[in-house]
């Protein structure tokens, strides 16, 4: 079967983007990205709105049909002809469910319990909530960043003890899975805010630098991407 053409609609720096990059870039999926600039409001646009009733990124348009939510892309690329059985497989074997689940639960704890919480939207929510009780504009910004930097840290607690149990070479074991493909883009987030990881979460530190110098990996990096302010751009 011929492989449909695939649009990714990314914008450099949100995280589900970031993981949905990883993972085309690991199976060798060839595909288009389109940048979204979320910081313009271009989510928002009708035309966009039409692929993404969420008005999120990303959205992989496969062919003709757009599929939003990370998760749902990334469960796609495992399971749906062509792509399914493309190696790297990032779901372990079904004869191992007790790793399968170790994989659902850190891309849970990370997918649900940190990400949703530190994001643009929700950092703009909590420094308009500051500018309403009488803070300044500067602070406000503040309170959103320290915000964004204690849900890390507590949610990474977690996953920190999590992976004393599952870490080997990589998050789960020693083959690359999707707690990786979840685990990097939050850490890349998680120094953006100051966090750091290395001194502070030495596992997480350990496994996702791993993942991250695999070549397909470091290709799907924020500042390699072609909507990366040139300020930030890597070569």
């Amino acid at each position: 079967m011929a492989s449909p053409v695939l649009t990714l609609f990314s914008y450099f720096r949100s995280s589900c983007s970031y993981r949905v990059r990883i993972a085309l870039n690991l199976k060798g999926v060839p595909y288009v990205t389109v940048p979204v600039n979320l910081h313009a409001g271009a989510q928002r646009e009708a035309e966009y709105a039409l692929k993404n009733p969420g008005k999120k990124v990303p959205t992989l348009v496969v062919g003709d049909t757009p599929i939003s939510q990370s998760v749902a892309i990334l469960e796609f690329l495992e399971e749906s002809p062509p792509f399914e059985g493309k190696e790297p497989r990032l779901m372990p074997s079904r004869d191992d469910p007790v790793k399968r689940a170790a994989v659902r639960v850190l891309c849970g704890q990370i997918g649900c319990d940190i990400q949703p919480v530190a994001n643009l939207s929700v950092l703009r929510r909590v420094s308009a909530l500051s500018r309403h009780f009488g803070q300044t504009a500067e602070i406000a910004e503040s309170e959103g960043k320290k915000w964004a930097k204690e849900t890390i840290e507590e949610g990474f607690e977690v996953v920190e003890t999590q992976l004393k149990e599952t870490a080997g070479t990589f998050a789960v074991g020693d083959k690359e899975t999707l707690a990786d493909v979840y685990l990097l883009p939050q850490v890349y987030n998680a120094k953006r805010f100051g966090i750091d990881v290395a001194q502070s979460f030495p596992r997480i530190a350990k496994v996702s630098d791993t993942f991250s110098k695999i070549p397909a990996v470091l290709a799907a990096h924020p500042h390699r991407q072609p909507d990366c302010p040139p300020e930030l751009r890597e070569q």
